[in-house]
């Protein structure tokens, strides 16, 4: 509620400006106001205020680092065929699959983060991983014994994929293909 209730604000904000700037509404009255010299320091008392007293909000309940981020069920996550489809914009989204087959993934992360866990999962020999990172990243935790083959396309960005001195070997393989622009992929075991 507070989220919307802000951003009606900005909108109208924005809203009165642009009407001003056509000449349909006239905001000359605000310029010749004093009080206009408090507004930043307001802001900025404001702000501290509502860090020091305003609640935690943790959307998945963790503890760990990506407590910033919204979990995704795997079964809202995932079709029929064992395809993932995730998608996140300005917010950060993750989904850990616990036992169920995996066939591929579709990450799209656009000024925010997606994370997909496949340590638990079933996964086919010959899964793929498409990402799209813009101005975002994306995390995907993969098991020791699967072996990931990396194809990207970036700028200024990248792919780090650094795999254990200890990992097994193993007949899997999983394909990623990363697009990035001032973003990146970090595969993880």
């Amino acid at each position: 509620m507070k989220r919307v209730f802000i951003g009606l604000i900005v909108i109208a904000i924005g809203a009165l400006m642009l009407l001003s700037n056509m000449g349909i509404v006239s905001l000359d009255w605000i310029r010749q106001l004093e009080w206009k010299l408090y507004i930043a320091p307001a802001l900025i008392v404001f702000v501290g205020l509502v860090i020091i007293f305003g609640k935690g909000k943790k959307c998945c309940g963790s503890s760990d680092s990506d407590d910033h981020m919204f979990e995704k069920a795997a079964a809202e996550a995932m079709d029929e065929n064992g395809f993932v489809k995730m998608e996140s914009f300005l917010s950060g989204q993750k989904c850990n699959l616990s036992g169920e087959k995996f066939t591929g993934a579709r990450l799209t992360s656009f000024l925010g983060g997606v994370s997909l866990d496949l340590r638990e999962a079933e996964i086919n020999d010959g899964a793929f991983i498409k990402v799209s990172a813009l101005v975002g990243g994306a995390e995907i935790y993969v098991p020791r014994d699967v072996t990931v083959k990396v194809s990207s396309a970036c700028f200024c960005g990248g792919v780090k994929n650094v795999k254990p001195l200890n990992s097994q070997t193993s007949n899997k393989v999983l394909l990623v293909r990363a697009e990035c622009m001032f973003g990146g992929v970090d595969i993880k075991y």
